[in-house]
This record gives C-alpha cells, sequence and structure tokens, in this order.
C-alpha cells in the first residue's frame, strides 16, 4: 500500500512534527510512504532521510497560480492509495483532485481551532469540499465538537486523534529548581496567536514588582516581519534584554526543556499544542491559556495553572501562584504531568487510530 503525506512545508512547526512523525511510523511498519511539499522549509527532512521516508518537494507549487496543477500533477504520477493532508492548503487541493477524478482514500486532517462564532463562507466552502474526504481528522476534542455542531453532514466520517509524544526522547531530568532566577521555556512562532507581545508586557510587570525570572523563546523569529518588530521593541520599552531572549529553534529542544524550571503556552488560540504535551512529558508544571483542549490537560493548583491570554494582569498573577509554591509543589507538579503524558500521549494509541481508517482489514496494530 503506497501513502502519500501531502502538508505545505515539514517546518519546525507543531503539525509538521506530527506528519513526519507518522510517516516515520508507517514506514517503520513496512508502508510505502513519501513526504510531498511544496515550501522548502525542511526542518524535518534529516528525520525522514534517517527512516528511509522519500521526501520530494514540488517547489513550483509555490506559486498559487500553479500549485493545482502541479500538485494534481503529482497525485497522478505516484498515484497513491492513500492521502493524508495537513491543513487547510493541502486539504484544499487533496479534495478538489478526488472532485477531478483522482482516486484514493483521503484523511484530511484540521491543525487548529475555529476562532469564529460562527461559520463564515471560508469555513462553509472548506467543510462542503471536506465531504469529499473519507475522514475529517482534527487533533482537539474542541474543534471535532465545532464541526459536528455546524456542519453535523460530516459527523460520521469525523473524528479526534490527539498529538501523539515521544515520551522516551521527552523525559524530566532537572531535579532542582533555581530560588534566585527560575528559567521558564516558550516554544513557538512570533506571530500573534501566539500572544507575544501582550506576554511581553506581562513579564515587564511581574519585573516591575520583583519577581526574576529568564524566558526563553524558541522560534523563528523574522527581524524584518512587522510583528516580530513589534515584540522587540516591546522587549526595549519592558527593559527586558537581559530577561526575555528569543532563541532559534532547535532539532535538541528535549534538552532545553530539561534545562527548565517552568513552560508557559499563552496562545490566543492553539489545536492540541505538541509543546504542551512535551512539556508535560518532561515533567515541567506548565502555565497555559484557558483555551481549546488546554483546561483538559491543565487543572490550575493540580497540574500548573491557567489564564485568560487577553488578560495581562491573569498571566502575571499565574507567574506569582507559581513562585509562591514550594520546592516540593514544583515538584509533584512536575511528577504529575509526566505521569499524564504517559498515560494519554503514546505514540501507539495515536498510530492506532490512523491504522484503523488507513488499513482497516490490515492486522498491524500496535
Amino acid at each position: 500500500m503506497k501513502i502519500l503525506c501531502l502538508s505545505q512545508s515539514i517546518g519546525p512547526g507543531g503539525a509538521e512534527r506530527q506528519l513526519t512523525g507518522l510517516a516515520v511510523m508507517l514506514k517503520n511498519l513496512g508502508y510505502e510512504v513519501v513526504v510531498i511539499t511544496y515550501s522548502k522549509n525542511e526542518f524535518y527532512k534529516p528525520l525522514l532521510v534517517e527512516n528511509g521516508v522519500e521526501y520530494k518537494c514540488i517547489d513550483k507549487a509555490l506559486s498559487k497560480i500553479r500549485r493545482l496543477p502541479e500538485l494534481f500533477k503529482t497525485l497522478k504520477k505516484y498515484s497513491p492509495d492513500v492521502v493524508i493532508s495537513y491543513e487547510d492548503g493541502p486539504n484544499f487541493v487533496s479534495c478538489l483532485s478526488r472532485i477531478w477524478g483522482r482516486k484514493f482514500k483521503l484523511i484530511v486532517s484540521e491543525r487548529n481551532t475555529n476562532q469564529n462564532v460562527k461559520l463564515t463562507l471560508r469555513d462553509i466552502i472548506k467543510f462542503n469540499l471536506y465531504r469529499k474526504a473519507d475522514y475529517v481528522v482534527c487533533n482537539s476534542f474542541t474543534q471535532t465538537n465545532y464541526i459536528d455542531n455546524y456542519f453535523p453532514v460530516l459527523a460520521k466520517n469525523l473524528l479526534t486523534i490527539t498529538n501523539f509524544t515521544d515520551t522516551n526522547v521527552f523525559f524530566p531530568a532537572k531535579s532542582i529548581f533555581n530560588e534566585n532566577t527560575i528559567q521558564c521555556i516558550c516554544v513557538g512562532r512570533i506571530v500573534p496567536q501566539k500572544n507575544v507581545h501582550l506576554f511581553i508586557n506581562a513579564i515587564g510587570k511581574l519585573k516591575e514588582k520583583g519577581y526574576t525570572l529568564k524566558i526563553r523563546w524558541y522560534g523563528n523569529i523574522v527581524y524584518s516581519d512587522p510583528y516580530s518588530k513589534i515584540c522587540l521593541d516591546l522587549i526595549k520599552e519592558n527593559n527586558l534584554q537581559e530577561t526575555f531572549i528569543f532563541k532559534r529553534p532547535t532539532k535538541k529542544i528535549q534538552e532545553e526543556y530539561q534545562k527548565s524550571d517552568l513552560f508557559c503556552l499563552p496562545s490566543l488560540h492553539e489545536g492540541y499544542p505538541n509543546v504542551l504535551c512535551e512539556a508535560m512529558s518532561s515533567g515541567l508544571p506548565v502555565l497555559c491559556s484557558n483555551i481549546s483542549d488546554n483546561p483538559m490537560l491543565i487543572k490550575t493548583g493540580v497540574n500548573g495553572f491557567i489564564f485568560d491570554p487577553k488578560d495581562e494582569n491573569e498571566i502575571v498573577n499565574s507567574f506569582i501562584k507559581f513562585f509562591s509554591l514550594s520546592e516540593l509543589d514544583k515538584k509533584q507538579i512536575g511528577i504529575a504531568n509526566r505521569s499524564k503524558a504517559l498515560s494519554i500521549f503514546s505514540k501507539e494509541v495515536f498510530l492506532n487510530k490512523y491504522l484503523k481508517l488507513i488499513d482497516p482489514l490490515n492486522n498491524r496494530m500496535l
């Protein structure tokens, strides 16, 4: 059986991490797998190459004018039995290809949550196209419920497969909290969705109150980008040059979790955040936004603290609550997160759910 995985890129994002991980798992089970992209952001290419997964970037398809014909041509060339597409652009192409006669099982995946109270015209077009898919997979229960509520015609083919985390890679290492300066790690792109600007202001308020911590934010920062410039200017305005540091993405992010005392995710919206799962698996206490599926994973005072991401003061108060904990309490929160990660982020559970869709008659379950 030939499986084609389609994504815009295999850059350092969470969706790309899940897709390349799935491709590797399927390859290791003996399936013929190819990963196709159209943007040369190839952060995860070494992982594919190392595991013998064929990879092809159709860079001509980066042009919106040429995207459809180039990707249609590619789908015809590879003639896959199954296509797994991640994110809106690839989902759109895959569904149109089905409309125009290509024969393959199609699994489209939603990697974020809708922020609109009601369906927009764009949503209506997208979800109508999803009727051409065999399955619509959401990585969060929040998005599954949204689609089921506003587009019930998809209900029979709609399901949730939450993200996996390799708990053998992401594991606790640091056991002593720094009493003088808490080391807080954040991971994500420097974009408005991640709420970086308001988070910087909140850290500025913490510093004014006399709290000492260091923020290391791992994510691509484009210095010519207007939003990145806003964030850099805010760091200067809040006199946080020594406190708030942007770091480039790293393939060894697990080592950075292990050097940290705390993880924070202040996003305005997410799907099922990979980074939150990784931080929990690494045994870190977590502060995060009260959005999407986050409240299902984090209970305030039990294994972290949640806050309204639009309220600077709530972010500040969540940090203050963390600072007020004893070292033993902080350790217990980390232990609770590691335990939860081991029970729900399993690669085997994730893979088996996809196998039931891809190849239900073949006994390859783990």
